[in-house]
């Protein structure tokens, strides 16, 4: 499926039927990062997950906005072109949170609850080291040069021994250039400074939004300490994942979501 947003085109993936679910995925992945949670969901649910701007099939406009109101104004115009009948419940992974939880902060009304994989939304956290090495100028942009598919996937696997090496080559055959440079421009636009104001006011959805965390504790990249600075008390820690839980272990990850939606009603 396709839609156009402010001239882009963007890819999404939809199925089922039922309560909406967003999916946002993260970085470098695309939507079929949920391919196999969506798969157990889409009987009960109706599923969209979009590749996020200059990620695998969707395009990104030269001037798009990398600040937070920016993606967040992004999200809400992607939903106001699904013409949805109600709230979604909103799904989040690493810096597809940054488009989400900021869209959350902006149009509370239109989220009926959150559920975060790892990532972080807090001026405390700091990035981790390809984190830094992206968001340094010329340094950033000879180590994507530099990637090529052994390094990309073994790199990943050495971390995520879990993660289905399929999923793994996926996301390295989605590293376009176009890529590239949206991994650079976003990265380089999420200094820690940025969640100032942010990072409070999503405290303040999240009393008045249902809230779970799902964390992967082998998590090389975010310190299990941020599991708990999203304001819920709701965190189930699945002590032998990685950072990938969605396609380390979509069972158990679909498990967390329906059962955190099931309490809902």
């Amino acid at each position: 499926m396709q839609l156009t947003v402010n001239g882009q085109t963007i890819k999404y993936l939809l199925r089922g039927e039922g309560e909406p679910i967003l999916f946002l995925h993260g970085n470098p992945d695309t939507s079929h990062l949920w391919s196999g949670m969506i798969a157990l969901l889409e009987k009960q649910y109706l599923c969209i997950a979009p590749d996020l701007p200059g990620y695998g099939e969707s395009e990104i406009a030269p001037d798009f906005d990398f600040s937070l109101s920016g993606q967040a104004n992004f999200i809400d115009d992607f939903v106001k072109a699904l013409k949805l009948d109600s709230p979604v419940h909103l799904v989040v992974h690493d810096v597809g949170a940054f488009f989400g939880l900021s869209w959350a902060v902006a149009c509370s009304e239109q989220v009926r609850s959150i559920t975060i994989f790892n990532t972080a939304y807090t001026r405390d956290y700091r990035w981790h080291k390809l984190g830094r090495i992206w968001r340094t100028p010329l340094l950033g942009e000879l180590s994507l040069a530099l990637m090529d598919e052994r390094t990309f996937v073994g790199s990943i696997r050495r971390v995520a021994p879990k993660l289905p090496k399929n999923v793994i080559t996926q996301s390295y055959q989605q590293l376009t250039k176009k890529t590239h440079k949206t991994m650079l421009k976003l990265y380089r636009a999420m200094n820690p400074s940025v969640f100032i104001g942010w990072d409070e006011r999503f405290q303040r959805v999240a009393r008045q939004t249902p809230v779970q965390v799902v964390w992967g504790s082998q998590d090389p990249y975010i310190e299990r300490r941020i599991a708990r600075t999203f304001g819920t008390e709701k965190i189930t820690y699945l002590e032998d994942y990685s950072h990938w839980v969605p396609a380390e272990a979509p069972e158990q990850a679909a498990e967390c979501l329906v059962s955190f939606l099931n309490d809902l009603d």
